[in-house]
This record gives C-alpha cells, structure tokens and sequence, in this order.
C-alpha cells in the first residue's frame, strides 16, 4: 500500500513537472512571438538563447520570422535566420478572389516593402518566383521587373498575370521571355467566367500574341464519379460564354474556326444566341451567314431560339432577348421555315406567348 502511494506521487509529480515545463515553453513562444510582432531585437535574442523554437508559429500558423519581416526589423529578421529560421515555410491560404495561395515570407516582405529585408532573403536563398508572385498579386510592376532581374521565372507566371488582369505586368513578362500564351489563355477566359471579373485586356492582348483559338479543351462530361468521358470543346466556344463583345471580336478577327460544339452540345450559332448579346450574334453572322442553316436538334435557328429556355450550364431561367430574334432576322433568317412540328417562328412566338416577337416578326413580313 506505501509503495502504491509513493508511486502515484511520483507518477503526479512528474505530470505536474511536465505540464509546467511544457506550459513553460508554450508562453516563450508566444513571447518570441510577440517581440517579432513588435520588432523587440533585445527580447527575441533573450529568448532564442534560451531555447525557444526559432521556428514557432502562432495560431494563425504565422511563424516568429514572418512575423519579424513584416516588423521592419532587417537585424531582428537577420538573427532569426542566423539561428535556424526557415525562410522556406509557408502555409495555405486564400487570395482575394477565394482561390488557394501558398502564404510565405515572400508576402510579408512585400507588405512591408523593406528593400533591405527582400534583398537580403533573397541573398540567403528566398525563391525569387515566391516575389514575383506576390508582386503580380499586388500588381507592383516595378517589383516585377526587380524579382525578373533577380531570376524570377517569368514564363511560369505568364498565367497568373493573365488572369489578374494587368496588362502592362504580362508585357513585361514577355519581354523577359514568357511565351506560354495558350495556358494563359486558357486560364484567363476562365477566370472571367467562374470569377466574373473583366480581365478582357488581358484575354485580347493573350490573342494578339497568337495564342492558339483553335485549341481544343479536354471536357469530361460524365457528371459523376464512377466514370469519365471526354470530349473535345473548342476554346472560342467558352470565349463565347464569357458574353463579352470585345473578346468574341477579337477571335473573330484573327479567324477562329466557327465549328464543333460545346459541353451541352450547342454549335457556334446556338452559343452566340444564349449569351442573350445581338452584337456577338451579328458579328458571328458577319463572318458566316451560312451558320443559319445549321440543323438544331429538329428545329430551325428561329424556332430553336425562340423556344430554348437554357442557358450556359445550369442557368434554367433563360429566355431570348428579342434584340438577338432581330439580329437572326437582320442575317437573313427564314421565318417562314418549319421545324420538324411544323412550326414557323411566329407560331413558335404565339406558343411562347411572346408578343414582342410576334411583333418584330411581323415588321419583317411574317
């Protein structure tokens, strides 16, 4: 029984000790912490010669260092890297648009802007393209061109940059031998899409370069996890879905085919109609009228889009703009055309109850 008791003693104190020395070690760190957030060289030398991790973080997973760059402190920031610090660690994060970033030392010493600081991490063996991203991020150009000089890879970024937007930033991209226009591309016409942000320029300036528009995407469209199918989307089909004039004209112009079709199956003509823009309809009718005779799931082109109440994918609520039936017509469309029913447009527009149509139609002769 005694020796029972002393060995739950024991067992207690030893529990007891290591609680405390762990306890003990944990305020430390938050003190490293704290005198990195506050660029305290005195404190911070204190405590990493007495043991503290030189590499701790706080809850924000924010480590000591990071948080001395973003101090300003060059001789505090010098002695974290002096004992240990790993200028290599980064943690996840978002950008300003919810897409997944990697946040390192790179995007504190930005922040902070301290040339110094930067040219010394950098010295000490930084990742220039951590900079250069972080500098397109805040669209500093003259960061750019300094984390380029310092041999940043600026074909790597060309995409970033594309889908933030800048221009002048691609440019200088380029000048520096960036080459990758079609991932750029690619990667720009989306962020406009599924971002709903206007980096237009970019997408332009990406086609003048001589991207590829007639690239061809990799499009699964099984719709579920058992199995894949693939089909072949050519790109100008999403540069239609971007319903942006400027874009689809600047395609146009350099010549994009005006063939295939899209995820859901609809031709070029199909796709113009449902961005619900009579400019795109009659600019893609400019370079191929003969896109009205396109045979639409037993439908003429009128029918067909007087009828159609879906949109780009997933957008149910759709229904033409009566400004697109004039551009159809203005083409030359046949409203007297049948569709396998028997219908013509104005009897498709009588069924839709579309009085707006029938109106216009008649205004051409129907």
């Amino acid at each position: 029984m005694k020796i029972t008791k002393i060995l739950i003693t024991i067992i207690f104190s030893l529990v007891l000790f290591n609680s405390f020395g762990f306890s003990q070690y944990n305020n430390d760190e938050k003190a490293l912490i704290e005198a990195c957030k506050k660029g305290d060289l005195e404190t911070a030398k204190k405590l990493i010669r007495t043991g503290t991790d030189i590499n701790t973080k706080d809850d924000k997973r924010v480590s000591a260092l990071m948080y001395a760059v973003k101090s300003g402190n060059l001789d505090l920031v010098k002695e974290l890297v002096r004992f240990g610090a790993d200028i290599g660690y980064y943690y996840g994060s978002s950008d300003d648009r919810g897409k997944r970033v990697n946040i390192d030392i790179a995007f504190f010493a930005i922040e902070n802007g301290n040339n110094d600081i930067i040219e010394y991490l950098l010295s000490k063996g930084a990742n220039p393209n951590d900079f250069l991203f972080f500098a397109i991020y805040k669209n500093d150009i003259n960061r750019v061109k300094e984390f380029i000089k310092a041999g940043a890879d600026a074909d790597y970024y060309l995409p970033y940059a594309s889908e933030r937007g800048n221009v002048a930033i691609m440019q200088e991209l380029i000048k520096a031998g960036a080459n990758d226009f079609n991932n750029s591309l690619r990667r720009a016409i989306f962020e406009y899409i599924y971002q709903e942000i206007d980096n237009s320029e970019a997408i332009i300036e990406l086609i003048k370069r001589n991207a590829d528009i007639n690239m061809t995407l990799s499009v699964d469209i099984s719709e579920t996890d058992n199995y894949s199918y693939y089909i072949q989307v050519p790109i100008f089909f999403y540069a239609i879905q971007t319903k942006n004039y400027n874009i689809v004209k600047a395609f146009l112009d350099k010549g994009v085919k005006l063939e295939g079709t899209n995820r859901d199956n609809q031709t070029v003509i199909m796709a113009a109609i449902i961005t619900n823009n009579a400019d795109i309809v009659r600019e893609i009718l400019k370079k191929d009228k003969s896109l009205l005779e396109d045979d639409i799931e037993d439908e003429t082109v009128l029918t067909w889009a007087i009828k159609n109440h879906r949109g780009f994918r997933y957008n149910y609520n759709y229904s033409v703009d009566v400004k697109v039936i004039d551009a159809l017509l203005e083409a030359g469309a046949d409203y007297n055309a049948e569709n396998s029913d028997g219908k013509n447009a104005l009897m498709a527009a009588a069924s839709e109850g579309r009085e707006d149509i029938i109106e216009l139609l008649e205004k051409y002769g129907a």
